[in-house]
């Protein structure tokens, strides 16, 4: 048993190093995860950890911290002998996670992916499992404070089915933070080229149409 928040069915098992490649497969030079019913398009090789890790850096810098809304009161210390919990969705290689965790050091954080990209000596506090969040979530009725889920729209069509299992594991007064880009590349109303962003950004608008059109 993982915690005190898992369904009494739950079994984790760590996945060894020797058996990370069975979940790669590669095509056009790029490495993608290997997973048949998911509709994520986008590569999971070095390249993409460096541009996740940028979009986390960029975030933090804008909002200068790695949340927003009432997170620290949600996970402030209740008293309780239960230990706060935050599920992130679609963890990535994990960098929000292991931030938070170091922010919020009395609270368990798991996160949730389909490949194991994540680093392999997380913190005390942390645990990455392996888990298609398309799928019922391991985590009993009522036991999580906070969900966080952060650039999920490319890897999840059904968004109410999820937000119906985050509603599920949430506690009375528990937290969801969904951050989610738009299918499109905009610039703000105040820029000059705001109402040409393909001829200002032109890379950025031929990579969000590319990923448009990849999953229409």
């Amino acid at each position: 048993m993982d915690d005190n928040a898992s369904d009494s069915s739950s079994n984790l098992t760590e996945v060894r190093s020797c058996e990370f490649p069975a979940y790669f497969k590669e095509h056009a030079g790029r490495l993608f995860h290997f997973h048949g019913i998911s509709p994520y398009p986008l590569p999971v090789d070095g390249y993409e950890w460096k541009r996740l890790d940028a979009i986390h850096i960029v975030l933090r810098q804008i909002l200068g911290r790695n949340y927003d809304g009432p997170v620290a009161e949600v996970l402030a210390p209740d008293g309780l002998e239960r230990p706060k919990m935050v599920v992130d969705l679609c963890n990535g290689t994990g960098l929000w996670v292991m931030d938070m965790a170091r922010e919020f050091s009395h609270v368990q954080f798991r996160g949730l992916d389909l490949v194991p990209i994540a680093t392999q000596y997380p913190l005390d506090n942390v645990r990455f499992e392996l888990a298609d969040v398309t799928q019922r979530l391991r985590f009993a009725n009522n036991s999580v404070d906070f969900v966080h889920a952060r650039m999920t729209s490319l890897g999840v069509h059904d968004y109410p089915k999820l937000l119906r299992e985050v509603a599920r594991v949430l506690r009375p007064g528990g937290l969801f933070l969904s951050c989610e880009f738009g299918a499109y590349a905009a610039l703000h109303p105040d820029h000059p080229s705001h109402a040409n962003p393909a001829e200002y950004i032109p890379h950025t608008a031929r990579f969000y149409r590319a990923v448009t059109d990849g999953i229409e």
